[in-house]
């Protein structure tokens, strides 16, 4: 599905609003138990080269490029069980189940557990013909549900997924860790390295970057001689942090790859300099394999780290400064690097979305992670995870403002003209990055220039696509933007990507909120947009309402940058 366009209206109603109907309801989201099924149960597995084929071209005839198992029949779904670990994602429901009020949803009511354990007991009887060792219903569970109705189940035979079929109970079934192989391949290529220690994302934010270039790289703050991004400059932070839009009195909430201990100035400096009276949160949503150690809030990757330093890291000197500097953190390690392929990773961002939504003093979320993108001739694609989008919603039930990456290609060979899922969610806002355009005096150009800005060498885009960021620049010695190294490093390291672009207007949108804090989501979100590079009226194909002042938003709200 396309996102919805905003209108002026709809902005102006949002919050009283439900989620759009087509959320659900459109053929790419249908109930999978309304998909006509032709599969027997003596039929073989689909081989994974035709099975691949056959999901690849569902997903192309689709207008967003998102392959939805939905659409998928109970023979695909087995056979893809078959080529991966028999994790089997299930949601189920009960005749009052309401999709546009889920903060009603009590899983432990009476009629939520006689539907579960019908399930269960389903699974139970015809896998324990073939798995002696399963002793109850709860064994064939791998992952349990958190608040919505959904889990993940072990399951290996065709007649399990025929017999919850009949039930009418099931909202969707998902086999949680297939991932198609792209047309590309060879040693070198993604699907290569996914079966490798490879993790994409991770590795190459270590340490600082060479020696940074003043005023080409950063401009250096009074009195304390920290540094602010060439690309936070170009959007005008200087004028509305003087004008209080720092984030205090908001936290924010980002969801990544964790946030590592070496990394001092986000853990013991961060309410230290100009950023004091705010705290930082280290949780962990990322599931453990079974049998292994709980999983912890640490960032073995760097991505996290980079990620929450360039949204929040704090105005103590030397180092570089966050957008909203005076904001408070909540970072959550939800996954082992930025592709969410399996079911621990869809459920541990799923778990993030579910356990931040009911806390009142989080209400911006940012997340720079999403499906990976997968090649079928020529064209990319994405997959969906019902899972993750049961989280987005109970969230957005809950009135969070949610920013999501837009996608970063993996390969230099991939075309990019296409957003990742969850991005493509129209309860979402998705954000991709751009390069720098000059002037006739080979100047930074004004924000009001980027009505058609090209994006950046691995930024994805398109029509899914809300705002968009200064990325990447040719000169100096970052030629991305600058966040903060894994290790316990002063001087920043350059980041980039649709990554680095989500953090940034996430914390954008945090910093313009402390500025106007009694306003609503959908008046915050106007704010912004009378005062982007293209407008309400002009809504750009691949990036949205564009580039966003943050000079003339904090001016005076109320007036647009032009008509």
């Amino acid at each position: 599905m396309r996102k919805r366009l905003l209108s002026l209206f709809t902005v102006a109603t949002l919050s009283a609003c439900s989620p759009e109907p087509s959320f659900l309801t459109n053929p790419q989201d249908a109930p999978v138990e309304a998909i006509s099924t032709d599969a027997k149960p003596d039929t073989k597995r689909i081989p994974k080269p035709e099975l691949d084929a056959a999901i690849g071209d569902l997903a192309l005839k689709t207008e967003d490029h998102v392959f939805n198992w939905a659409t998928a029949s109970d023979e695909m779904i087995w056979s893809a069980l078959g080529h991966s670990t028999n994790v089997l994602s299930v949601g189920y429901k009960i005749p009052s189940f309401d999709p546009k009020n889920l903060t009603k949803i009590n899983i432990k009511e009476k009629d939520w557990q006689a539907a579960r354990q019908r399930i269960l007991d389903i699974v139970f009887k015809e896998e324990k013909a073939f798995n002696k060792e399963l002793q109850t219903p709860e064994d064939v569970v791998l992952y349990g549900e958190n608040v919505m109705p959904n889990f993940d189940l072990l399951i290996s035979q065709f007649s399990t997924i025929k017999k919850l079929r009949e039930t009418g109970l099931i909202r969707f079934m998902e086999p949680a860790d297939y991932q198609p192989k792209s047309d590309k391949g060879g040693k070198n290529s993604l699907s290569g390295r996914l079966a490798s220690p490879f993790r994409f994302g991770c590795g190459d934010n270590e340490h600082a970057e060479p020696p940074l270039v003043n005023i080409v790289d950063y401009i250096s703050t009074t009195p304390n001689s920290s540094k602010i991004s060439w690309n936070l400059v170009s959007h005008g932070i200087q004028a509305a942090w003087a004008r209080g839009a720092t984030g205090r009195g908001f936290t924010m909430a980002y969801f990544d790859t964790g946030l590592s201990w070496m990394q001092n100035r986000m853990n013991g400096d961060f309410a230290t300099g100009m950023s004091t009276g705010r705290t930082v949160q280290k949780l962990v949503t990322f599931p453990n394999a079974r049998l292994e150690p709980a999983e912890t809030p640490h960032d073995d990757c760097g991505h996290g780290t980079c990620i929450a330093s360039i949204g929040t890291a704090p105005r103590v000197g030397l180092s570089s400064i966050g957008v909203a500097y005076q904001a408070g953190l909540v970072n959550i390690r939800a996954s082992r690097d930025v592709f969410l392929v399996s079911a621990r990773e869809w459920r541990g961002a799923a778990n993030a979305y579910i356990n931040m939504a009911q806390r009142p003093d989080v209400r911006v979320y940012s997340m720079s992670m999403g499906g990976m993108p997968i090649v079928r001739n020529g064209d990319v694609y994405s997959i969906y995870n019902s899972v993750l989008a049961d989280g987005i919603m109970f969230a957005f039930n809950y009135g969070k403002a949610m920013f999501c990456a837009a996608g970063t290609t993996p390969e230099d060979w991939m075309p990019k003209n296409i957003v990742i899922f969850p991005a493509t969610l129209s309860l979402v806002f998705a954000v991709t990055g751009v390069k720098i355009q000059y002037d006739n005096n080979n100047n930074p150009a004004p924000i009001g220039s980027y009505t058609n800005p090209a994006p950046c060498n691995e930024c994805m885009y398109g029509p899914e696509v809300d705002f968009a960021v200064l990325i990447q620049k040719f000169n100096g010695n970052a030629s991305r933007v600058l966040a903060l190294p894994r290790l316990n490093e002063t001087e920043p390291t350059s980041f980039g990507g649709s990554s680095a672009a989500t953090a940034t207007m996430a914390a954008m949108f945090t910093a313009v909120w402390s500025k106007y804090p009694n306003e609503s989501i959908p008046r915050v979100l106007g704010h912004l947009i009378n005062h982007s590079s293209n407008g309400f009226q002009n809504k750009h194909p691949r990036f949205g309402w564009g580039l966003v002042d943050l000079d003339a938003a904090t001016v005076d709200a109320t007036i647009p940058r032009r008509p």
